[in-house]
């Protein structure tokens, strides 16, 4: 798992470290309303990504993993079943015209959502037929197309939103094309195509299709909410400051490609309960201590990096870092959910956070701004967090040390709140003491972390 982890890291790291290397391109060469109206775009396409894959990414990886059926006939049902999504998608794209949302930038969508679709579950394959080196190719690929396209269209010929969404689909469209050509050898073929497996697979899929559009949902509700009560221009200020919070999803990410390949191999319950213990007392220890640091250098990236007009966006960062972490060990504890071929509780625990985070949203939204939707996305996932943990506990019993996770959490809450200290050395003061805590309750583990890295290398 930790060497995956490695080459997951190798194969992100570009695409994930650019992204935030731009956040002071794109405030110079956008202004706030550009800014939000592209956040919401792209986050949208999120939203209609799951319909178009059918929610079948995670359930393919299951399948190689456990050589049921031949990679070659898993395939074939795969691209059939993507092409079914995105015929089925197809037909919401008229209301985009009736309710006049992107209208100008519609075709851009369009291809967005196919080609994002399309590299999206390509990469689960040639994960989970342990191509994980071609995995990594295809980020550096992705890297590298981004940033070249984004520095001569928005730079050069001043594109705006457009040269911004011609980049994001040459950047999918590439390492794509890439990826097929490694996939090569397990060409389509209709003579695989077989309707019982299509329908193991739709039979898991399914449920996690609403599944991943309600956890976008969570996210999108507050840029909607935000774009109807405080216009464009908050979405961009919220865009910004969740920039940095982001970081904390994409270290849990790159540690969730490699443990999708490890847990579906843990078939002894005494063995996957201390697994898995190790494994969240350690990604707990490490998020929490990273989230912290953040948020103390978040306050210089955002003062002296962006644009003036963004520098509100540090003060809602922090609670937007403790929503992100909350994220993080939702995903950890659902991923007990697919080993238990349980997806149908994962929907009902999601469907009820976002409905908590929504109806939240437009409650706290037009009374507190943009401060109001982090805090609507943090109940929401804290509510996830709660009730997972006591639903896979039975599955899988989790011997965690309860009270530093408490306590963890209530030092965050006292870090977010330190954002409204106006003095810098009094809020560098406080929040460095709060960092110093958190890594002594969690010393164990960042030995443990150290240990592995040094005999890795």
């Amino acid at each position: 798992m930790a060497k995956n982890s490695m080459i997951f890291l190798i194969a992100n790291f570009g695409s994930k470290f650019l992204s935030f290397i731009l956040v002071p391109f794109y405030t110079h060469v956008l202004n706030t309303g550009e800014y939000g109206t592209v956040d919401t775009l792209v986050s949208t396409v999120s939203l209609f990504s799951p319909i178009a894959t059918l929610g079948i990414g995670d359930v393919i990886i299951m399948f190689l993993s456990k050589k049921e059926y031949d990679a070659k006939k898993i395939f074939t049902n795969a691209t059939l079943l993507i092409l079914i999504g995105n015929f089925l998608v197809s037909f919401i794209y008229p209301l985009f015209f009736i309710f006049n949302i992107f209208r100008e930038f519609i075709l851009y969508f369009i291809l967005l959502v196919i080609i994002s679709s399309i590299y999206g579950v390509l990469q689960m394959y040639i994960r989970g037929i342990g191509k994980v080196a071609a995995c990594a190719a295809s980020g550096v690929i992705y890297t590298f197309t981004l940033a070249v396209s984004n520095i001569i269209l928005l730079l050069y010929f001043k594109q705006g939103i457009s040269g911004y969404l011609i980049s994001a689909v040459l950047a999918y469209l590439l390492p794509s094309l890439y990826l097929l050509i490694i996939a090569t050898d397990k060409c389509f073929k209709y003579s695989f195509i077989d309707i019982n497996l299509i329908k193991q697979i739709l039979k898991l899929s399914i449920p996690l299709m609403p599944t991943a559009i309600l956890w976008v949902l969570m996210n999108l509700s507050d840029k909607y909410a935000i774009l109807w009560f405080v216009g464009t221009s908050g979405n961009g200020i919220y865009a910004v400051a969740h920039k940095i919070p982001t970081i904390i999803s994409v270290v849990y990410g790159i540690f969730q490609q490699a443990w999708q390949l490890t847990t579906f191999e843990l078939e002894n319950k005494e063995e996957r309960s201390r697994t898995y213990t190790n494994v969240f007392e350690l990604l707990t220890g490490i998020i929490f201590i990273l989230g912290a640091v953040l948020i103390i250098l978040n306050r210089v990236y955002i003062t002296y990096g962006c644009n003036e007009n963004y520098l509100e966006a540090w003060k809602i960062s922090p609670i937007l870092m403790y929503s992100s972490i909350l994220n993080c060990v939702s995903g950890l504890l659902g991923s007990n959910y697919l080993i238990m071929h349980d997806t149908k509780s994962a929907l009902k625990v999601t469907a009820v956070g976002a409905f908590i985070n929504t109806i939240l949203n437009f409650i706290l939204v037009p009374i507190y701004g943009v401060y109001g939707a982090a805090l609507a996305t943090i109940v929401g996932y804290l509510y996830m967090v709660v009730k997972k943990y006591f639903d896979t506990s039975i599955f899988t019993p989790l011997r965690i040390k309860i009270k530093r996770f408490i306590f963890t959490n209530i030092i965050f809450v006292c870090m977010f709140f330190s954002a409204f200290l106006e003095s810098q050395l009094l809020f560098y003061s406080v929040n460095s003491l709060l960092v110093i805590l958190i890594v002594i309750l969690y010393n164990e583990q960042l030995k443990k972390m150290v240990y592995t890295i040094k005999n890795m290398l």
